[in-house]
């Protein structure tokens, strides 16, 4: 199923014929940039950063799959992947290509602004990627790196996302697109670059909360369930009130005789009876401005 109805994508003619019009632009592009000198100055790493974590499964360490480019650079294995996937329990950053920073060891970069998002049971989905960091949009294309931002949903569980997307390189004085291997010609060139997300959970269920999206939780019944509140963060204060998170739902406990009442609106300033429902040794008093506070 998958590798069909990526083929179908793939040898739509009008797309086909679209990726071969740009590739001629981009190499009237890289004599431009031959011409001006300006590839010997783009030598700098490209900073992923830290917030989110690697979660793309295929690596240069692993196989590519039949009918696709490899996930990283061929002629440099050792280098960033051009396709790859950052996660957290409720996203994923889909990410390909890479920056043309200044002092780049990597050549120019140009990536495919529409890739293409793939779930369990599902058709593909198209994506618009949106330059990442100082690269630019050039009409279909991206001068460097971009990205898209995925929910992952709790239907998601077990699950495997796929994610393709198409990216072009300068190298030895040519253009080197969707490479499946180094050769980059015939049957390995001009190909979807796939990379692979399992989404954790599933068939045996969530065992954590970590598993779920941020306002779920893990049930006894090991199944992600929407809650009102996880924390008293949560909930909304509102003046007067003391709102609090109990059970995974907001609750005002002005209104909850068996809790100490600090925060609650009052009448009687000075008065401790009003502040001191329900709460054991309480050293509650009406402040001045009718809100209970500490004595």
């Amino acid at each position: 199923m998958l590798g069909n109805m990526i083929n179908i994508i793939l040898t739509n003619n009008n797309m086909r014929a679209r990726i071969y019009m740009v590739i001629i632009t981009l190499i009237g592009a890289g004599v431009f940039f031959i011409a001006g000198g300006l590839v010997s100055i783009l030598k700098a790493q490209e900073n992923e950063g830290t917030a989110l974590p690697q979660c793309g499964e295929y690596t240069s360490s692993t196989a590519v799959p039949a009918g696709y480019a490899a996930a990283y650079n061929p002629f440099n294995p050792t280098e960033a992947l051009l396709t790859r996937v950052l996660c957290t329990t409720s996203l994923m950053s889909l990410r390909a290509g890479r920056q043309n920073t200044v002092g780049a060891t990597w050549p120019i970069t140009y990536t495919y602004s529409r890739g293409y998002v793939y779930r369990d049971g599902g058709p593909w989905q198209s994506i618009t990627l949106a330059p990442r960091g100082i690269s630019t949009k050039v009409e279909e294309w991206i001068n460097g790196a971009g990205e898209h931002n995925e929910s992952i949903l709790s239907t998601d569980a077990g699950k495997t996302i796929y994610f393709v997307a198409y990216t072009c390189q300068w190298i030895n004085n040519a253009w080197k697109c969707g490479c499946r291997d180094a050769t980059c010609a015939g049957s390995t060139g001009n190909l979807w670059q796939l990379q692979k997300v399992t989404v954790p959970g599933g068939s045996s269920g969530c065992t954590s909360d970590t598993q779920c999206q941020s306002m779920e939780v893990c049930t006894s019944a090991g199944t992600c369930q929407q809650v009102q509140c996880k924390a008293t963060s949560d909930c909304t204060q509102k003046t007067g009130k003391r709102i609090v998170c109990k059970f995974n739902s907001c609750y005002n406990t002005c209104l909850d005789t068996f809790t100490r009442k600090e925060g609650c609106s009052c009448s009687d300033v000075g008065s401790i009876s009003q502040c001191s429902v329900g709460a054991v040794n309480s050293t509650l008093i009406c402040g001045s401005n009718n809100i209970c506070v500490q004595q």
